[in-house]
């Protein structure tokens, strides 16, 4: 009886010894493992290096252009500071279930496996107050100061027609501008413009 008990005994050791090295060997993987995605992109079984080459070729700022009547304004976000941390997103998934224990890994990494979907966001680098002088050149392009009609009598009658003056609406433009880079990295703006009417029709 004592032999078949240490029989069982042992075989129950064997299986879980086993278990143990296989699971060990599947968390050395230098992979990202089943179960993460980076915004909902499936990078598994991909090494760091590849996922980074794979976001890189979705993802990268192009211009913001900005539009009013026949005039435009276009800028490179790169160059005023905006751009995606690919490298922190691809760290961020490829740590999952390797920074605790190797009981926490692994209870972590089986449950991925099985069920989990775990995913990464993209991190992005803004620089929204860049945008300030933009909103200023637009403002310098587009803003006009209405103009009354004048008659002046002299030798002769002089009439100065009115003209109608326009102001850029720059707290609604800066909305438009924060929520159209939210959703895409190469937007297109219509500038937000009041028109001005003189006193004097």
């Amino acid at each position: 009886m004592k032999k078949i008990v240490l029989l069982i005994a042992l075989s129950i050791l064997i299986l879980f010894s086993a278990a143990g090295i296989y699971l060990n060997s599947m968390l050395k993987e230098p992979v990202i493992y089943q179960g993460v995605s980076i915004d909902n992109i499936d990078v598994v079984n991909m090494s760091p290096e590849d996922a980074t080459v794979l976001l890189k070729s979705k993802y990268e700022f192009k211009d913001i252009k900005f539009s009013y009547n026949d005039q435009n304004w276009n800028y490179n976000l790169k160059d005023i500071g905006f751009s995606y941390d690919i490298e922190k997103s691809v760290y961020e998934a490829y740590s999952i279930a390797r920074k605790g224990s190797f009981f926490e890994n692994g209870t972590k990494f089986l449950k991925l496996r099985s069920s989990g979907n775990e995913n990464v966001s993209i991190y992005r680098n803004t620089n929204y107050d860049a945008l300030g002088d933009i909103y200023k050149e637009i403002e310098n392009g587009i803003n006009q100061e209405a103009v009354n009609a004048t008659i002046s009598i002299g030798s002769s009658i002089n009439i100065t027609k009115d003209k109608i003056g326009r102001k850029v609406e720059t707290e609604k433009l800066i909305a438009l501008a924060k929520e159209s880079l939210e959703k895409s990295d190469n937007p297109q703006i219509d500038v937000p413009v009041t028109e001005i009417k003189p006193d004097i029709d």
